[in-house]
């Protein structure tokens, strides 16, 4: 909708990430991954009923970005561990800025077509 009503209305969002790595050795890598995120502009993103967020916001320089620097183990080609930062900012977006650290383990199980059973 346009907002009043008559007619159709497209959300024209966009954003990107772009990620770096590096093997330091054989067991370890790092790396550090940077996000952006732009949301469309909308005269009726705030009004009662249309709730947009975060596609569309009524005004302003709403933007959103993230950076995520990580450092991964590998105990074997099945297993690996990653430890990772992520560090979100948003501007004109109703949030503050969020800061969170993640410990993953990724590992797989069962018959590998190197076992013979």
């Amino acid at each position: 909708m346009t907002g009043d009503g008559n007619g159709r209305d497209t959300l024209r969002t966009w954003g990107g990430y772009t990620n770096f790595q590096w093997k330091l050795n054989r067991k370890f890598e790092t790396g550090i991954r940077y996000d952006y995120f732009k949301p469309d502009v909308k005269k009726y993103a705030s009004l009662p009923g249309y709730d947009l967020s975060p596609l569309a916001y009524n005004g302003g320089n709403a933007y959103e970005w993230q950076i995520s620097p990580y450092i991964t183990l590998y105990q074997s080609p099945w297993v690996h561990y990653r430890l990772e930062f992520d560090y979100l900012s948003s501007g004109h977006m109703n949030s503050q800025a969020n800061k969170q650290l993640m410990f993953q383990c990724v590992w797989g199980a069962g018959p590998h077509k190197h076992d013979k059973y």
